[in-house]
Formats: structure tokens, sequence, C-alpha cells
């Protein structure tokens, strides 16, 4: 059978993309639905028709799965926030596993055992960052159209927590109601850009960004005044912005109302964050995710944070380490985990700005370093890190010139070190490249999904590793 775009055609949804996407074989082309689930009939229309593949859209599903449930979001077929709301959170859980087992797989790595630790399904986004868009001449307020640029008007955000969801509605007031010149990417003009949106539950605490293409003190006079700010709405700050490319944030912050952080907790953990502060989206999950790590962790052992951001792991992890070298090679992150060290009054922890590759063969401490905790990028560890990670060719200058890094230095080989290997990441893909390099020297003791993000298709996978004989 020939295929034609706009005919319409039946067939079963036999297996999904990366992305949760249905996946067809029609007339043997791969054809791609959104919004249908593993085994169901449906009719569709084909909209688009490539030499290697096929979009259809759902017009009718004939026979339904049981796996089907009712999305709660009125805008979640529009709106590119969440992929799979239409699918059980079981079915998702079960979804997210055989993805990252038949990523692992590719490379050739077996992990009989994975377990996964389940979230609160909706209201548990700390934080939400989204477009400000002309559109006629209405004024929205949301997250892109899947695959465009295209915002969708946003009143309410059902995975975002309640602290986020009242300012979201307090500033869409301002802006929608109001008249504001705003960007607009095409004509590379206009002033405002993006809002950028944190709260935490725990200390009912929340900032509000608000990014603009350059500072407009009228504007933010008038936003101000404007605003009914909620009572937890402890900070406001401005984000500086001039670049025309799709880069959210620029490099200058100006504080207009209230503190320059806000501050979370995780478990008895204080922690202060600012707009640029990574941290996990779900601090429910985060709690779980940081209890895996203390867990994995030795009583009195030393252990390198290789990517420790804001310091809130080496901290978490503090009282039970007897040593923590934290390394980031972002200033203000560095900055901030120093605060957050002071705050909760743990002196056994170090932080260094630098790329942790560059650091490793200086870090030789008298006490070996027992654990590295790796929390890389999307885009995996760098290739300098795991270089260095290989225990059966490390080739170490002892002697490093200008060497300040720690007082308490010792010239012993890596191979002596890093006994466990804990890796976080969100990207199943860099991990598994990762750890089919790691696996040549360390053997994979367990593997757990901490749902992060529940209703889309994205992963937090931690693994623990141990040093093999």
């Amino acid at each position: 059978m020939t295929l034609h775009k706009n005919h319409i055609y039946q067939g079963e949804v036999i297996d999904y993309t990366e992305q949760g996407i249905g996946i067809l074989i029609i007339s043997n082309k791969k054809i791609l639905v959104q919004h249908v689930l593993l085994g169901e009939k449906i009719e569709f229309k084909l909209i688009k028709l490539t030499k290697t593949y096929g979009i259809g859209k759902c017009i009718t599903i004939l026979k339904e799965s049981a796996d089907r449930v009712i999305p709660k979001c009125p805008i979640y077929k529009q709106c590119g926030g969440c992929q799979l709301q239409h699918m059980s959170y079981s079915a998702q859980l079960e979804f997210k596993k055989k993805k990252l087992k038949h990523t692992l797989d590719k490379f050739k790595l077996n992990i009989p055992n994975i377990n996964t630790y389940k979230s609160s399904e909706f209201n548990y986004r700390n934080k939400l960052q989204l477009s400000i868009q002309k559109q006629g001449s209405k004024t929205v307020i949301g997250l892109y159209r899947t695959h465009s640029h295209d915002v969708v008007d946003m009143e309410y955000c059902e995975i975002a927590n309640s602290l986020v969801n009242e300012n979201l509605n307090a500033i869409r007031k301002v802006l929608t109601q109001n008249s504001f010149s705003i960007y607009d990417e095409r004509k590379k003009e206009g002033l405002l850009k993006y809002v950028i949106i944190r709260g935490s539950e725990l200390t009912r605490q929340s900032q509000l960004c608000v990014v603009m293409r350059h500072y407009c003190t009228e504007t933010i006079e008038k936003i101000l005044t404007i605003l009914k700010k909620p009572t937890h709405l402890k900070s406001i700050i401005v984000n500086v912005n001039p670049d025309d490319s799709d880069i959210l944030l620029g490099k200058d912050y100006v504080n207009v109302y209230g503190t320059d952080f806000i501050e979370e907790r995780i478990g008895d953990l204080r922690l202060k964050l600012n707009t640029p502060s990574f941290f996990q989206i779900n601090t429910e999950q985060c709690n779980v995710l940081y209890k895996n790590i203390k867990s994995s962790i030795e009583k009195g052992s030393t252990v390198l944070d290789a990517h420790c951001g804001v310091g809130s792991i080496s901290s978490f992890i503090g009282k039970k380490a007897a040593y923590v070298i934290g390394v980031d090679n972002n200033n203000e992150a560095i900055k901030l985990a120093r605060i957050n060290q002071e705050l909760n009054k743990l002196d056994h922890l170090t932080f260094y700005e630098s790329n942790v590759g560059d650091i490793l063969p200086k870090l030789q401490s008298n006490k070996f370093i027992d654990s590295i905790i790796l929390d890389p990028p999307r885009s995996g560890c760098e290739i300098s890190l795991l270089n260095e990670l290989k225990a059966n060719n490390i080739q170490e200058n002892n002697k490093q010139k200008n060497s300040t890094i720690a007082d308490n230095v010792k010239e012993d080989s890596l191979e002596e070190n890093f006994k466990h290997v804990i890796y976080v990441s969100c990207n199943k893909n860099s991990l598994s490249k990762d750890l089919n390099t790691l696996s040549k020297y360390y053997y994979i003791s367990s593997m757990a999904i901490i749902d992060m993000f529940p209703q889309t298709y994205h992963c937090e996978v931690i693994t623990i590793l141990k040093k093999s004989c």
C-alpha cells in the first residue's frame, strides 16, 4: 500500500519513542503519533510524510488501553511542558524503566534489578521558566508549544507547587491586563522576555525574576506598583539579558524587592538559592535522591562532590562524611556553596572553583578520597575526568607546581582512591556512555530511578559503582 499525505489510516501502537510518542508501522514505514498508548488501535490522519517516516494525528481511538487516563491540564495537548498526562502513573514508570534498560542494552550494560522511587504525581515543581509573548493585541505567558516558539497561554500549571502558581497568577494579571513592551524574537525588539518563579513549600518563601532586554526603571516601578504580592514572595529580581539568542539569563542581576535569596530545606539542611542556582525541581524527590547518596557513602569517609553547584549534596552528606571536597567551575555557585556551608555550620567542607578533571591530579589527600559523586550536566562527564578515573591508566604527577589546593595533600596513585563512584544523571544516553567507560574499572552495584519529573518522559537515575577487584 502506498501512503499519501492527508489520507486516513488505521493501525496499532507497537512502541514509543524516547519522548513517549506512539510508534506504528504502516506499509513498512514508521509512523509517529502523539498522545496514544501502547496496544491502542487508532485511526489517524497522515499529516507529514518523508522517505523514512511519517507523522500522524490521532482522530479516533478504536481500542483504548487500560492505561489511558484523562489529563488534568486543559492545555496539555498544546503546552510543551508535559508529554505523558494521558498515561497512568504506573505506566509512566514502566515506560521510563523500559527506555532506560533499552539504552543500557545498547552499551551492553546488563542491570537486572532497577529500583524505582515514586513521586507525587502533580504539584511537585518548585520552579517554572516562562516566556512572555505578544500574540496580536494579547500578551500571553507560558511555555512553548511543542516544536515551536509559539507560547501557550498558561493560567495554572498542574505540575507546579502552590507558591509557584500563586506567583504565576499574580504576574500574569500584571502583564496581561496592562500595557508593556514585550520582546519580539523575530523582530529582535521589545523589552520583557521571560519570567522565572521559584517557591519552597517547606519554608513558604518564593522568588520572582523578570528577564528584560535592558533595564527600564519606569517598567519595573510600574510592575512593582501593580503587582499584588503573595505574602510568601520574599524576593523580586530583574535580570538584564540583551542577547537575541535563546539564552535565558544575562550576566547582570538587580534586586528590586526583598532579599537576594530564598531558603529551601532538604531534611534538616538549610539552603540559600538565588535565581541562577541549579537545584532539583522536585523537592520531595530531591530528599529521596540525597538520602540514597548519603546511604551509599561510608561513615567517616572522605568524599569528592565533583559537580557540586551550590553545595547541596556536599552539605547534606556533611554530617556523615569526615571530609567533603566540592568542585564546580561556576564562581557564583561556589560562593553560594560556601554560604550554605556556613549556614549549616559544617566546618569540614572545602569548595574549589575549577573544572574537576583539571583539579583531580592535585587532590592527593593525606586520607584517600573514598568516594566521588558525579552529577554532571546533560552532556555527561568531561573526558579529562573520565580519564582520571581510569584506575589502571593513571600517570599522576605527584609534585604539581603551585599546588595550593589543600593543606592535607598526599602523593599517592588514584588507583588507591575513589573506591566508590556515585553517578547521578538526568540523561540516560550520556549516563550509559559514561558507565560503559567506567565499567571497565568498576562494577555496577546498584541502580535506581528517582522519578523527578512525573507527567514527562524525563528520568533521573542514580548508579552506585564499586571498584573491581
